[in-house]
């Protein structure tokens, strides 16, 4: 530092030599400079060390010295007092730019923010280096002392010098500690806000807003928390109630230069960017300008006919010529040219009231005018637009097969045309819909993708938003939350700049939904939170949302919230003006006011149920009736009646099944998850009845799909009877497993707690109970739970035995025990056997041309197809030939591949696609490629694997693998099974016997190769 006092002024001073007024200068420059303090300190070290003063002489001494300066003694001591550990952090904390962008607790001054310091920055500035220091110091001390004022220091110090990630941690610790300790939590929200930004994850800004709603429920004026609470807001995209949140922080500082920040941050976000027209240009000319055209040539009204014409014409050529968009332009060509315009007047008029009557939900209606519609629209672009409303319309009316069979027939259809952007994007994005309801969501995801390109060049920014919140859904649903939420923020943005109406707050509701569905409930509530200030214009919305964050704040155990968002609900619904909404709202409010007084007073919850029920019933709103009975179940078993619960958890589940509503469905609100929990809470009853038929029956009911065969316990031990195989059936329910184990001769079943640590926990909870079952069992098919399907179930350890549970007996999966039938059969015929393209060229990998070749010699008869021939057409067209099919090669083309998809030469294919085919011989496939079994899903989130997709097409057994496997391994171990399987062995038995030269081998690659199952095997092994 410039301008500091010469050594000698330095020793004067430590010495007690200065003059009191020149004392008092050196205090204030060593108030503001490191060094020269060092050195004060030093000197008063040797000072106080010196040999040749006795100790009380020593004393003695400084109070002498001090005696001639006793005010700068004074000053000094203080000043050395308020240089802590953390002071002495805030000194040496830059002052051109502050280093966290978010307020922290401890009062730093201001100063802009300019973004990180560069990495070429850090270790050139010794400032920096004697910050970093420290920080170390109050690090070091957190190490030593668990308070939470110690964590909350570290965290701090480790977010100033631009260690966020591990900030968090400290911080967490912290609330952990002193969970009310509002401070602690507004340094956790800006911790996990900064590790958003700075290390491209997203997804903890959710979390980071959690934080900050926490900091406000316990000191609703907290200005740091407002301050980050707006930033946070900003950076998730909720542009409109961040600008309201900004103006909140005003209200408690108005004076400060943070609030001078404050204002220049309000009055950006007060100029958004101007809207686009694209969007409402078509979708008002296609719906309603051509149907006024019909209207006035029907009328024979020429001029009015003409001039909506005109305006049409105007608009097509203005869509086709700005973005290449045609299909309006040549909708009024076809008009044009045809010798009779009548019949396109009919057709038009006949869209418009199918539109209309699609918009209020009358969906029978709706699919006859558009079906209708669709035909007179003849060769008009028309027919195309039409088909997709009522595709649309069948997959609102919960018929998904038939919605997806028409949609993929349009799509192909409509690819036929690529001048027509906008309907190909739309086919695309209701095509996902289906996909999605059925769990595929690697194959939802490439569509999702391409309709968001088409939107985005076509401008229409309230589509893009939708779509993006169907890539966050998506995203989200396979595990990748950080994707999930860039996308999520990229909606909020566009629908905060472009939205229309409240789709905003309801985008936000859907997204709680799935955010419900993956198990962060108070992320769910922080957004629905932010949901009830972007829907106060429209009170029906608002009631939605506030009744919503009710049933969260009801799930997350905090009964003060969850009464006063059903307040805020109760008061919402004298606003609605419609008098049949204000009558289903009053339905819901009371399927909502059961669940917060579910505790307090079952009573009371089963008459507010009863009038629910009621309710629904007469309005035909039947799909919020399972979440009553649910509720109302739960509410009899608080009052002791098992057996009214019992009653009412059946009818629950039969209104799913009568109502087509697939397992894992969002059901009425979606909050109670009541298409799962419905089965998870007559399992858990039946067990601890003892009920092992009835456990059975419920637990096969949550598995098999819509319209498939159901068998019960009985059925399934006379299809034992003559094989030596076991089934298994597991359900994971929360905090417990329940086991049921069935042969030809009995059936037994456990309830234990669930503990997932290790194979060994697993293999006491699921296998030990039935080891007298088992010994005459020489295979084991497990059934098991979503959540458990990545267990490798042949490596269950016996610690009794010390072995493994594949060194007893062969281990397969299967979907479900209704899917199993005995079935007599060997694999050993003819081969089909395919090299995959290795995804940067068509050459493929060396590997798997040598593993093709070996597989190949020991069949009888074997097609192969080479990686540049390998497209899923010339799959298609030789596997209903064969008795064995092998596809090696990779799962992953890219980084950020979902890994459930088989990467042929033109086309990526999941499992979807793969059982729309048939295989006719009922072949063994062998899935050689990484993750081919891997549910590739965020948790609480069903989906299908490749293997269920070749099951569904008519193979009996799929062997795969369910983690990564070297290529050396996956050699040795397929080249094992097909030996076994040429030889006439079982798939199962196969499988074991390549498990177990591995084990032999000391090799650990027999862990990842599992096989799934649709057959209960009654072949003799023939010797």
């Amino acid at each position: 530092m410039t301008n500091c006092p010469d050594a000698e002024t330095l020793a004067a001073f430590a010495e007690g030599r200065l003059p009191r007024a020149e004392a008092a200068k050196v205090i204030a420059h060593l108030d503001q400079c490191d060094d020269c303090m060092a050195t004060v300190e030093a000197l008063n070290e040797t000072i106080a060390t010196r040999n040749v003063v006795p100790m009380r002489s020593r004393r003695m001494w400084w109070l002498a010295a001090a005696a001639g300066v006793a005010i700068a003694v004074v000053a000094l001591f203080v000043v050395r007092q308020q240089r802590s550990p953390m002071s002495q952090l805030i000194a040496l904390a830059p002052t051109i730019a502050r280093p966290v962008e978010a307020r922290l607790s401890v009062d730093f001054p201001w100063a802009s923010y300019r973004g990180p310091m560069r990495a070429d920055e850090r270790g050139t500035d010794p400032r920096r280096m004697k910050l970093i220091g420290a920080a170390g110091d109050i690090v070091t001390a957190a190490d030593r002392d668990k308070s939470a004022e110690a964590q909350k220091a570290a965290g701090i110090a480790l977010l100033v010098i631009d260690e966020p990630l591990p900030a968090i941690e400290r911080l967490r610790a912290a609330v952990q500690v002193s969970p009310n300790d509002a401070s602690a939590w507004s340094d956790l929200a800006a911790a996990q806000y900064s590790t958003a930004l700075r290390t491209s994850r997203p997804s903890l800004l959710p979390e980071a807003l959690v934080s900050a709603d926490r900091v406000l429920r316990i000191d609703a004026r907290n200005a740091q928390a407002r301050f980050n609470r707006a930033l946070i807001l900003e950076h998730l995209g909720l542009l409109q109630e961040a600008r309201a949140q900004w103006q909140r922080y005003l209200e408690v500082d108005s004076t400060s230069a943070w609030a001078v920040e404050a204002r220049e941050r309000l009055k950006k976000l007060e100029s958004p960017p101007a809207a686009s027209s694209a969007q409402r240009l078509r979708t008002f000319t296609e719906g309603m300008t051509l149907a006024q055209w019909a209207e006035a040539f029907k009328r024979g009204d020429s001029a009015a006919a003409k001039q909506e014409l005109d305006t049409a014409r105007e608009a097509g050529e203005s869509l086709a010529r700005t973005s290449g968009e045609s299909l309006l332009r040549d909708a009024v060509r076809a008009i044009d040219e045809s010798k009779s315009a009548d019949t396109f007047a009919e057709a038009h008029l006949i869209y418009r009231r199918g539109r209309i009557a699609y918009s209020k939900r009358q969906l029978d209606p709706a699919l006859a005018d558009l079906t209708r519609a669709a035909t007179l629209f003849g060769n008009s672009p028309m027919s195309l637009v039409a088909r997709y409303y009522a595709a649309s319309v069948r997959f609102d009316r919960n018929d998904i097969d038939a919605a997806r069979s028409e949609l993929q027939q349009l799509l192909h259809d409509a690819d036929a045309h690529p001048q027509y952007i906008a309907l190909g994007a739309q086919v695309r994005w209701e095509l996902a819909l289906p996909m999605m309801v059925d769990a595929d969501w690697s194959g939802a995801l490439p569509l999702l993708e391409r309709s968001r390109s088409a939107f985005a060049k076509l401008d229409e920014r309230n589509h893009l938003g939708f779509i993006e919140s169907l890539l966050a859904d998506t995203l989200l649903s396979l595990g990748r939350l950080d994707e999930a939420s860039a996308a999520r923020s990229r909606a909020f943005t566009l629908l905060s700049n472009d939205g229309e109406g409240d789709r905003m707050a309801v985008s936000m509701t859907a997204a709680a939904l799935f955010e419900i569905r993956a198990g962060r409930l108070a992320v769910a509530r922080a957004l629905l939170d932010v949901a009830t200030g972007t829907s106060a214009h429209d009170p029906g919305v608002a009631f939605d949302v506030f009744v919503h964050s009710a049933l969260v704040n009801v799930a997350l155990d905090d009964s003060a919230e969850a009464t006063r968002t059903l307040r805020e609900a109760t008061a919402m619904i004298e606003r609605i003006a419609d008098p049949a909404t204000r009558e289903i709202a009053r339905t819901h409010l009371a399927l909502a006011g059961a669940a917060v007084v579910m505790k307090s007073d079952p009573a009371r919850a089963k008459e507010l149920l009863a009038n629910a029920i009621d309710g629904y019933r007469a309005t035909d709103r039947t799909l919020f009736m399972p979440e009553c009975y649910l509720l109302r179940a739960r509410a009899e078993l608080r009052s002791g009646d098992r057996n009214a619960a019992a009653d009412d958890l059946d009818r629950g589940i039969e209104l799913l099944e009568r109502s087509r509503i697939r397992t894992g469905a969002v059901v009425g609100t979606g909050v109670l998850n009541a298409g799962v929990a419905l089965f998870q809470d007559a399992i858990r009853l039946s067990a601890e009845r003892g009920d092992v038929e009835r456990t059975f029956a419920y637990a096969e009911r949550s598995r098999v799909q819509l319209n498939a065969p159901r068998i019960g316990l009985r059925e399934l031990q006379q299809s034992l009877a003559n094989s030596d195989s076991a089934v298994l059936e597991v359900v994971a329910l929360p905090e417990k497993i329940v086991a049921i184990c069935v042969t030809g001769r009995d059936a037994a079943m456990e309830m234990r707690p669930l503990r997932r640590e290790d194979e060994t926990a697993l293999y006491d909870a699921m296998i030990r109970p039935f080891d007298t079952m088992l010994a005459s069992s020489r295979q084991l098919i497990v059934v098991a739970d979503s959540s458990l399907q990545q267990v490798p179930f042949a490596a269950l350890y016996d610690t009794a035995t010390k072995r493994y549970l594949v060194e007893r007996l062969a281990v397969s999966t299967a979907m479900s025990a209704s899917a199993l039938q005995p079935i007599q059969r060997s694999a050993s015929g003819s081969l089909l056997a395919v090299a995959l393209p290795s995804g940067t060229s068509n050459a493929g990998l060396p590997e798997s041309a040598r593993e093709i070749a070996d597989v190949s010699g020991l069949y009888p008869s074997a097609v192969t197809i080479a990686p540049e021939h390998a497209t899923f057409a010339a799959f298609t067209d030789a596997a209903p030939a064969a008795n064995v099919i092998h596809i090696a090669g990779h799962t992953r083309q890219q980084s950020d591949d979902a890994g459930t998809a088989l990467l042929f030469a033109d086309d990526r294919v999941t499992w979807t696609s793969i059982a729309l085919r048939h295989l006719p011989r009922a072949p063994v496939v062998v899935l050689a490629a990484c993750e081919t079994l891997r549910v590739h899903a965020a948790p609480n989130v069903r989906s299908m694997t490749l293997g269920d997709g070749f099951l569904a097409a008519g193979a009996t057994d799929v062997i795969g693998t369910l983690t990564p496997i070297a290529d050396a391994d996956a050699h040795d171990l397929f080249q094992s099974i097909h030996r076994h399987l040429a030889a006439g062995d079982a798939p199962a038995q196969a499988v074991r016997a390549a498990q177990l030269e591995a084990l032999s081998r000391h090799s650990e690659a027999w862990r990842s190769i599992a096989s799934l199952t649709r057959c209960i095997n009654t072949n003799v092994k023939r010797s």
